[in-house]
């Protein structure tokens, strides 16, 4: 059992915002379970594939399609609707898929991540980068990151 609660609190760290990163330093017995580490933001012609593979992953760990989702446009929204942050597009990502378990979907929408877009941050589902077609003049991405803390 110790070893699972390990893992899960090093699994903690992967999505870490700044304020947690400093609430789990100042404990020394937290700090000692995490190591610190950085990603780079997430860079469209750079990370394409490393981020439609990590989709591919959790969905099939998940057992429910997203095949047909992953294209440039939806892969652009979601890099767009995370500013550009590995933590975020594989929280929301993480979100969708248990709200789809638990419904018993067995293929992802477009609206499913809306739907989780919006719980996190209080906008309308129908209001989304996921669904507004000018998103990029529409949604700023550090204001988006702000909504999420």
């Amino acid at each position: 059992m110790k070893f699972r609660n390990s893992i899960s609190v090093r699994c903690i760290g992967l999505c870490a915002f700044g304020s947690l990163s400093k609430y789990v330093g100042s404990y020394e017995q937290l700090r000692k379970l995490v190591s610190p580490f950085h990603f780079d933001k997430i860079k469209l012609t750079r990370d394409t594939e490393q981020l439609a593979g990590i989709l591919f992953a959790y969905s099939d760990t998940a057992e429910i399609n997203i095949y047909n989702l992953v294209t440039p446009d939806f892969l652009a929204r979601l890099d767009h609707a995370c500013n550009h942050r590995w933590g975020l597009v594989i929280e929301l990502l993480i979100d969708v898929l248990i709200e789809a378990k638990l419904n018993g979907k067995t293929q992802l929408q477009t609206k499913d991540f809306a739907e989780q877009f919006a719980l996190k941050t209080g906008d309308p589902k129908r209001y989304s980068p996921f669904t507004v077609p000018n998103y990029l003049e529409v949604f700023d991405p550090q204001r988006l990151y702000e909504l999420y803390q």
